[in-house]
Parts: structure tokens; sequence; C-alpha cells
């Protein structure tokens, strides 16, 4: 369920430069005025409303409708299905990916060095970052290695003295191995860092532009270490971003600040109808008819990620614009292979033959998502022109091999990722179980993940505890930009773990030798034939099945001003 504030980024936000906006930039040494947070008292520290709210502090905010929020600040601590796409508001990575050219560009990093013997990388720093300040922090100089250094050695190193400050579950540092691949972050001077790893790692160097990646202030940590507040770090970390976050309200509410001092000098939002263009408020609303009808009422300037079933109404309403937005997210059934039958692939061979997936995307896409072969979005990996529908003679066939004839009973769990993506939800259900039911494959509809299976067949008192049930899970995801970073989250071994990415638990080595051979070949033609191996391997143990992929929209009321673009 990463869905959210950087699609608003990406297109009807843009950035501040210099001189943008009403408010009066702040001097370098003036903290920001916000609302004190409270450490919350849990395992990872989040934010607690503070008596004025956040929206207090701005001048006319635009606001935005946006199906969630986050739970923390700290982008570090964000599981898979988190709505992540705020990051990009608040915080910087080393690297930026580009989806039109499908290459990694500069960003934080104006070069980078991968040595011959694939053993280190060195990044050479842009000159002159602005860092952002806190209520508890105002920073004393530009951004330096250091903080890289900071920001990644706190997840690598478990003696590392802030590892543990908020909790010691890094997911997406986790999900992609790292705690394993690298071997040591350091500065070699202000302005470069270098990454060592254990062996040859051609495929690291997509992840530095993934949200686990942003860099923080290493600065800020010692100073809050010294103050005896080490846990604040994790309630609002000083990120470099073209946005500052300012706080969160009761309401759910998401205040921000433009940073004008940010080093991409964007130019500024077109203020319009009264709204400052530094000020933004994100308004958590996850039903998209609601989102959408305070669009109307003027009660938002923007909402996010519409019904696609309202696309046509929403076409005809004068009062609304609707702005396609880079990315897509995907719909998608995953196995879960620890639990018989679904660790045979023929099985799950039979279920991805049975379902009639055009007849889906028909129905509870009004054809507004595309048919899927692989579980990549068609930016990264084209779909299929004229995509196979269901196929009874085959999943029967696949069945019989596997030894069940009769099919069995599962559960069909609908995770809460999905509900915020399409409001019919359960009837899309429904007709899964039907389609199922025509091999056998008797399906009992669930809310929410399982609990965790039995690790005995007797309780302690020595009664009979009952098998666990198969298990399929209906989601969806908004993938990593990068594919190859998409597929190794969403399908690698790291990542197979209990609350890893991969929630279906599939490892195949073969399959993450195959993403390693694309990363190591050169861009172009070399890479994508070594990711259609890598493909192939899903299209024969099929651990998960594509359904759809739905394009992102961001709908803006149409009397805001013109002038509204991309980064």
């Amino acid at each position: 369920m990463k869905f959210l504030i950087r699609t608003l980024f990406l297109c009807a936000i843009g950035g501040i430069g210099p001189g943008a906006g009403s408010l009066q930039a702040q001097p370098p040494a003036t903290p920001v005025a916000v609302p004190t947070p409270v450490v919350a008292p849990t395992s990872v520290v989040t934010p607690t409303p503070a008596e004025s709210p956040p929206s207090a502090f701005l001048t006319a905010p635009r606001v935005f409708c946006v199906p969630a929020l986050p739970a923390t600040f700290n982008p570090q601590r964000l599981e898979a299905d988190d709505p992540a796409q705020w990051v990009g508001l608040a915080f910087d990575r080393l690297l930026d990916y580009d989806r039109e050219s499908r290459q990694l560009r500069p960003a934080l990093a104006e070069s980078w060095q991968m040595a011959d013997d694939g053993l280190s990388l060195t990044v050479r720093l842009r000159p002159g970052v602005s860092v952002h300040s806190t209520p508890d922090f105002t920073p004393s100089r530009p951004l330096t290695a250091d903080d890289v250094v900071f920001s990644f050695e706190k997840q690598r190193a478990p003696d590392h003295p802030f590892h543990n400050v908020g909790g010691r579950r890094y997911p997406g540092f986790s999900d992609f191995g790292l705690d394993k691949r690298l071997s040591k972050v350091e500065a070699v001077d202000a302005r470069t860092v270098r990454f060592s790893f254990q062996a040859a790692d051609p495929g690291f160097l997509p992840l530095l532009a993934q949200d686990f990646a942003v860099i923080v202030s290493a600065e800020q940590a010692a100073f809050l270490s010294a103050q005896g507040q080490s846990e604040r770090l994790e309630i609002l970390p000083a990120g470099t971003g073209p946005y500052q976050i300012m706080g969160r309200d009761p309401e759910g509410r998401l205040a921000l600040q433009a940073f004008r001092r940010h080093w991409r000098n964007r130019p500024p939002l077109p203020a319009g109808a009264g709204r400052s263009p530094d000020s933004l408020l994100l308004q958590a609303i996850p039903e998209p008819a609601l989102r959408y009808a305070r669009l109307a009422n003027g009660r938002c300037d923007g909402a996010s990620d519409p019904d696609p079933a309202e696309l046509p109404a929403i076409g005809r309403d004068p009062q609304v614009r609707s702005l396609p937005v880079p990315g897509f997210q995907m719909l998608l059934l995953v196995f879960d292979v620890t639990r018989k039958p679904f660790d045979d692939a023929r099985v799950r061979q039979a279920i991805a033959a049975i379902i009639d997936r055009p007849a889906l995307v028909r129905e509870f896409l009004w054809n507004a998502g595309r048919v899927l072969d692989a579980p990549l979005p068609p930016d990264a990996w084209p779909a299929p022109e004229t995509p196979a529908g269901s196929d009874l003679l085959k999943a029967r066939e696949r069945l019989l091999e596997a030894g069940q004839p009769n099919g069995f009973a599962a559960d069909l769990r609908i995770l809460g990722s999905v509900a915020a993506l399409l409001p019919d939800t359960q009837r899309l259900a429904e007709r899964l179980q039907i389609q199922l039911a025509q091999i056998g494959v008797r399906v009992r509809i669930r809310t929410g993940p399982p609990r965790p299976m039995p690790t005995a067949s007797r309780s302690s008192g020595g009664e009979p505890v009952l098998a666990p049930s198969p298990q399929l899970y209906l989601l969806a995801v908004a993938p990593p930009t990068e594919p190859l970073a998409a597929l190794s989250r969403l399908l690698g071994c790291p990542a197979a773990r209990e609350g890893g990415g991969n929630s279906g638990q599939w490892c195949l080595p073969a399959f993450d030798a195959a993403l390693s051979a694309a990363a190591a070949a050169p861009a172009g033609p070399a890479r994508e034939q070594a990711l259609a191996t890598a493909l192939d391997l899903l299209a024969r143990y099929r651990p998960v099945v594509p359904l759809a992929a739905i394009p992102r929209q961001n709908l803006l009321r149409s009397d805001l001003p013109a002038g509204l673009h991309l980064p």
C-alpha cells in the first residue's frame, strides 16, 4: 500500500525555488515553529499529536486528499506495504530513477564509480546541500559524508549506538539483504563516501534510489544523544527534501512547509485562489468516493488515486481535471508457499491458468488497468497486447499432475492495501471465488493476514493442532520504480521472511542469481535479456499471479492556475 504523497508532488506540487511564495524564508539559525511532539512508549516511536495542530502554523495551505498517511516519519522503518510516496517530499536519496529513460540519475550524489573488482562503490556528494531544522535542532553545516555514513551504518551495524533506538526493524534494508551484503560504509573525505561489500555486488547501485536509503542528519543525532533524547530522531529526523514536515494532528492531517534552500532550486508552485504555494496540508481519507466529493465541494484542492469505476463520471465533471502521474499500482494474487499444497508449482500454475484476468480488468477497472504477464508495471516491462483468458483444460491437467484432482479448500485473504485501491474489493474476491470453484478450489474469503502457523502438531496439553489452511493473498503494491529492485523486494530470498516484502515467502536462489546477472549486464538489450531469464523462472514457478497494473492519477480542481508541472 505504497501510494501517496510523492504522487501529489510529481503532478501538482512541483518545487520551491528562491523567492517563491508569500512567506519569508527562514534563516538557517532559526528553528521553524512547530508543535512539540511527545515520544510514544512503543517499540517503534511514532509522533503523538500536539495540543496545537500543525495546520495552525501554515498560511492558507493547499489541501490534498490522499488514501493514507505514514505511521512513522522515518523512512528507514517503512514496511513494504506502507504508504511511502511522501518520502520524496521531505527526504532526498543519493540517486533517483528516471522512469522514461530507465536510468539512474544524480540526486545528492553528483557522481559515482564502482571498483573494477565490484567490491566497493565510491560516491561523490553534491556540495552545499542544506539540512532541515526541527523543533530540537538547527544544523550548523551542510550535508557531508558523515551524514551518509550515519544513515547506512545505523541500519547495518547492530553495535551502532542508534541501531536499536526506536526498534530493531529496518524492513527495506533487510528485504534487500544489505545487512549481509554491506561490510562497511566510510567517509573518505567530507564529500566522498565508500561502500564496501562482502562480495562483488553490481546490484547495489539501484538500491541507493529506494526509500530506505534516504539521508538523514548525523549532526542531529549527535545533538539529541548529548541531550539524552536519542529517541526523538525517530519522531522527526532532519532531511534535505523540498518540503519540511511540520507535524501531524488528530484528524490525520500532515502539514508541510516549503524548504526554500533546497538544492534543486525548483520554480515556485502557482498560488492562485488565495492559497499559499509554500504550505501543504495532506488529509488522509481512505474512501475514494469521499476524496472525490471533498474535491468537488472545494474542501480539497487535489485528490489522489480515484476509484477506476468513477473515472467515466469524473471525465464529464467540468470542475475537475484528471492528470496522469508516472507510475502504476499492481494488483497481485500471492501464494503462501509455506503451506501445502501451494508449495507445489503445479498447483500454483493451475490457479494462474483458471483466472480470467482480462475479464477482471473489464469488470472492476473499467479497462483503466492493464493485464500483466509479469509482476512488473508496464513502464518497466511490456504488458501483453492480447492477454490470455481462462484455460480450464490446462488448470485441470496441472491439478491432476499435482495429485489434487478434486481440488481443495483455501483461504483468500484480502489485505488492507487492496481496499484503499478498489472500494469493491469484496465483490472482486467473490469473482475470484467463482473462477477458482471451476477446478474444485473452494475459497473462503477472509480479511487481514493469517495468524502465525503452529510450531508443533500437538499443543502443550497433547491436544491435536489443526493443520494450517492454504493461504492466498490479494494485495496491491506500488513497487519500487527500478525493476530489479521491485522484483527483489517482492520475490527475492532476503525478503522471504515473516513480515518481509516477500509475503508468500517463496525463495529460489536461481531467481536471485538471475537478478544479479541482470544487474551486472550493461544497460540496454543485454540487461533486458538477463531480466527476461528471471521472468521466465517466475512464469515456470508461479509464486505470484499478476492480475493488473493500474495507472496512477491525480484529480485537481479545474479552477487551479495553469503551470503545474513535473519536477
